[in-house]
C-alpha cells in the first residue's frame, strides 16, 4: 500500500514539473558578461543577449508548455544585464571617443626632424 502511494506521489510530481524557458541560462550568462566587458567590447554580449531573449520569448509564446518561474527569472534579469551592459558600453565608448578627440584635436603630434 505504500508504494503505491509513493508511486503515485512520484508521478505526480513529473505531472507538476515545469520546463526551463527557452534559452534562459544564455540569456543570463550573456547578460553577465556584458556587465563585466562593458568597457571593452560588452555590446557584443549584450547584443546576443538581448537576440536571444526575444528569440526565447517568441518560442515561448507559440509552445503550450508552462515554464518554471526561477528560468523565467533568469533570463529577465539576463535581460535586464544586457540593457545595463549596453548602456554602460555605450556611454564608455563615447568618453573613449571623446578623449581620442580631444587629444587629436588640443595635442597635434609634431614631427621635429
Amino acid at each position: 500500500m505504500e508504494n503505491n502511494v509513493i508511486n503515485d506521489l512520484s508521478t505526480s510530481k513529473d505531472i507538476i514539473k515545469k520546463e526551463m524557458y527557452p534559452y534562459s541560462i544564455s540569456i543570463l550568462v550573456f547578460g553577465i558578461i556584458s556587465i563585466v566587458t562593458c568597457c571593452n567590447l560588452g555590446f557584443i554580449p549584450a547584443i546576443v543577449s538581448l537576440v536571444l531573449y526575444s528569440n526565447g520569448k517568441k518560442k515561448a509564446k507559440k509552445s503550450n508548455i508552462q515554464f518554471s518561474e526561477k528560468s523565467f527569472k533568469m533570463a529577465k534579469a539576463g535581460n535586464t544585464c544586457a540593457i545595463i551592459g549596453l548602456i554602460v558600453s555605450l556611454v564608455c565608448t563615447i568618453i573613449i571617443a571623446f578623449i581620442i578627440w580631444i587629444m587629436i584635436a588640443f595635442f597635434p603630434y609634431e614631427c621635429n626632424y
